[in-house]
């Protein structure tokens, strides 16, 4: 994620009593699901696909000083999988 911690993303908008949709809402409502929406980096690859996205990586594991290898269970193909990514 674009800030890499949960507890730093924007709260989601939520429609005021009256059941209004205003500008301010929807502009909120977009910033949300962008904050919130995966993005690419040096040597990782991220495609949108019917009900997720597609992550795939080029050019192997490098060290990264202070970082540590988290085990992530993710569906691939309908079958359960894992990837491992770097974070603290």
């Amino acid at each position: 994620m674009k800030f890499g911690s949960t507890n730093q993303f924007d709260s989601v908008p939520v429609i005021s009593d009256n059941g209004i949709i205003t500008k301010a809402y929807l502009k909120g409502l977009e910033g949300s699901i962008k904050q919130r929406t995966p993005i690419a980096g040096d040597n990782v690859t991220i495609k949108v696909t019917d009900g997720g996205y597609n992550i795939s990586v080029t050019g192997g594991s490098a060290n990264i000083s202070n970082f540590k290898i988290i085990t992530l269970t993710v569906c691939s193909n309908g079958t359960p999988s894992t990837i491992e990514v770097y974070g603290v």
